[in-house]
């Protein structure tokens, strides 16, 4: 027998965690999307091409290999507010 069959979630209860649940899960996607936008836009200002993108509190942390005229690339760091 399941030791945990007597304890039951009232229907309210249930529904409410799935609600809060589906939106914290939608917020999610809006967050990266910012720092992805920011980061193609910095990558594009310095002439390079973006490594990797970050989120980190209210701000992005971006790598971006950026190319030298005769020397070997050089992976630098921006953070940047989202």
């Amino acid at each position: 027998m399941n030791k945990f069959a007597h304890i039951r979630i009232p229907s309210t209860m249930a529904k409410l965690l799935l609600a809060l649940f589906v939106v914290i899960a939608a917020s999610i996607p809006s967050v990266a999307s910012a720092c992805d936008a920011k980061a193609e836009s910095v990558a594009a200002s310095m002439g390079g091409e973006v490594l990797s993108v970050r989120a980190v509190g209210n701000k992005c942390r971006i790598k971006v290999l950026v190319n030298q005229a005769g020397k070997p690339p050089k992976i630098r760091t921006v953070v940047v507010s989202k």
